[in-house]
């Protein structure tokens, strides 16, 4: 595994193609949350802690499928956690993710 730190998007993917990275499962310093039994979502902090890059992950028989990686802002609730919002509106808290990482040394 390798510790991926990248500004932007275009940085992020020019990093893992470098390293030949075909997926945020594969970053050590990303965090994932089970999203169903067959689906899992990766994120992965950008260098400036203001967004974080989004992929989800699906398990088939044959293999897993990647989606697309998005560049998310972080926004904030009126009590101050952290979440960021997906194109369809659904909210994903950052705190999820951290809770289902916590001891991998995971850094959000």
């Amino acid at each position: 595994m390798i510790e991926i730190v990248a500004f932007d998007l275009e940085e992020l993917e020019q990093i893992m193609e470098e390293n030949e990275v075909d997926n945020l499962l594969q970053v050590r310093n990303g965090a994932a949350n089970s999203d169903g039994a067959f689906t899992v979502e990766v994120i992965l902090a950008n260098s400036t802690g203001e967004s974080v890059f989004w992929q989800k992950i699906y398990y088939k028989i044959d293999g897993p499928i990647r989606g697309p990686i998005a560049e998310i802002e972080i926004e904030y609730s009126s009590d101050g956690k952290p979440y960021f919002e997906l194109e369809d509106n659904s909210r994903r808290w950052i705190e999820d993710f951290i809770r289902n990482n916590y001891g991998r040394g995971v850094k959000l």
